[in-house]
């Protein structure tokens, strides 16, 4: 209904677009007298204001002069000589050897005599080219109307693919709302967002998913919005990430509140995190840095967090996006796992499993993702990125842009292993000295552990918390990674993994 109410409306515009433009019926040789018809009166059956027709015109068509009467109010002059307006019915053209006398397409100017008639002057008999003005308006009238058809067109075919995916999006969100009943988190409009962001006027930060806001709720409570990049995507990461956190209540997995799912508008509301995100303290621009114990607790928390996500619910769930920047800390520096979009849940018992593409941050992605020769995908994906991370909170990268000269052939945990685990070399500075206590070592050893390049060999987070919560002589010394160097990739290893090794070794220059 609504679409035919657009044709029509078209049709219309068009139409006035056309006659916009006056034609003449007909045109006379000049010097004649004839009618000038307005775009009103192109319906032959159409009325329309002008003069009457004259008693010689009547005749002409086979009427008497009697049968026209004349009214002295409608055929006298005016006394400044302006003829006034009279009722005029449709006056057909001239006729010629019995065919009407075509004229010109375009519009003459015509010029009263005072008695309703209108003298066409010699340019009126389509000697000369239309003006350029007239068919300026057409072609323009016309692509106008081609681009405003294919614009509405557009749009209702956009909202009819939309109107075809919310509803088994929206079946999925109310699957979830229905199974955590009071604990499952509210679901907001977008107007509702933009009171709660103050139209998105305190921004946090943005990143590849899009923007965090800062919002209060009507109680009062301070929370964090991650408004999520418009996209006519099926909204996979979306739901996979409410599913996610629905699922989770632990104190390292940060607390989601509500969440936004108004057709192409998504939005997600997380308590909000005063201390922002781990990468803040760790990165070598950080103008703030957080002593051993604080980063020991962190390494803790964070372990305990992945532990739950791996074994304690009832679904496990594989984040495969572990890094700094997805690490939230509140007032206290307790640390909170965040932003589920790319994880993915199975069950417990499942060891491997299939994916299309690559999930993850480079840096931190686990080898097996890039080739299957290292092994399957599985939970360990995360140990490993779970282990990058907590080498660069030791210090490792700062280690080696300090001591070493830079080159894609310094991979870090490369030169920490030969430097602090083997005590190949004890060139540090100082500071490294006295941060080389029990926690600090117990870090690098576990982190070394994590990042083996087979995932049967790195450990579970269940046996990563309790390393990093024993004692260090309890942890044995881990193998060598097997690093690879720039010469041999393109010898022995496959596109993709050359690729990954060439990201890998880029992070220290």
């Amino acid at each position: 209904m609504k679409m035919h109410h657009h044709k029509r409306l078209l049709l219309f515009i068009l139409q006035a677009t056309l006659l916009s433009i006056h034609l003449p019926v007909g045109v006379v040789a000049a010097g004649q007298k004839t009618k000038y018809i307005t775009p009103c009166n192109l319906n032959v059956n159409a009325s329309c204001v002008g003069p009457s027709p004259a008693p010689e015109e009547s005749q002409g068509q086979g009427q008497s002069p009697e049968s026209t009467p004349k009214s002295k109010d409608n055929n006298s002059r005016t006394g400044n000589g302006t003829p006034p307006v009279q009722s005029l019915a449709y006056a057909p053209a001239p006729m010629e050897g019995g065919s009407p006398v075509r004229g010109p397409a375009y519009a003459p100017v015509p010029t009263s005599d005072g008695e309703g008639y209108y003298h066409h002057s010699k340019y009126d008999l389509g000697n000369s080219p239309p003006p350029v003005a007239t068919i300026l308006v057409v072609i323009s009238g016309t692509i106008g109307m081609v681009i405003i058809s294919t614009i509405i067109y557009c749009f209702h075919k956009r909202r009819r693919l939309l109107k075809k995916r919310n509803p088994k999006r929206n079946q999925e969100l109310e699957i979830i709302l229905h199974q955590h009943g009071s604990l499952a988190p509210k679901r907001y409009k977008y107007s509702q967002i933009k009171k709660i962001t103050k139209s998105f006027s305190d921004k946090l930060g943005q990143g590849g998913y899009g923007s965090v806001y800062k919002g209060i709720l009507p109680n009062g409570f301070l929370v964090a919005v991650k408004v999520l990049v418009e996209a006519d995507s099926n909204g996979e990461e979306f739901i996979n990430e409410v599913a996610s956190i629905s699922r989770t209540s632990h104190v390292n997995i940060v607390n989601l509140l509500g969440f936004c799912y108004d057709r192409n508008k998504r939005a997600l509301v997380y308590e909000f995190m005063p201390n922002k995100s781990l990468d803040k303290f760790i990165s070598s621009s950080a103008c703030c840095r957080l002593d051993t114990e604080k980063l020991y607790k962190i390494a803790i928390g964070v372990a305990k967090g992945l532990e739950y996500l791996h074994t304690g619910c009832n679904t496990r769930i594989v984040h495969f996006d572990i890094k700094p920047q997805n690490i939230l800390l509140d007032e206290d520096f307790c640390p909170k796992i965040s932003d589920f979009g790319l994880a993915k849940l199975c069950k417990k018992k499942q060891s491997i499993l299939s994916m299309i593409g690559a999930r993850g941050t480079i840096g931190y992605i686990a080898p097996e993702i890039f080739s299957r020769n290292f092994g399957g995908v599985s939970y360990k994906s995360d140990v490993y990125s779970y282990g990058m991370m907590v080498l660069e909170m030791a210090g490792a990268r700062n280690i080696v842009e300090t001591t070493t000269i830079r080159s894609s052939e310094n991979y870090f945990p490369d030169k920490i292993y030969e430097e602090v685990i083997l005590d190949v070399t004890r060139k540090l500075d100082d500071c490294m000295i006295k941060e080389e206590d029990d926690r600090t070592r117990k870090m690098f050893l576990v982190g070394f552990w994590c990042i083996q390049t087979t995932p049967s060999s790195r450990p579970s987070m269940s046996k990563v918390v309790e390393m990093l919560e024993g004692s260090l002589q309890s942890i044995q010394i881990p193998p060598k990674p097997f690093l690879f160097s720039p010469e041999l990739e393109t010898q022995e290893f496959s596109p993709s993994l050359s690729i990954y090794a060439e990201m890998e070794n880029s992070m220290v220059c």
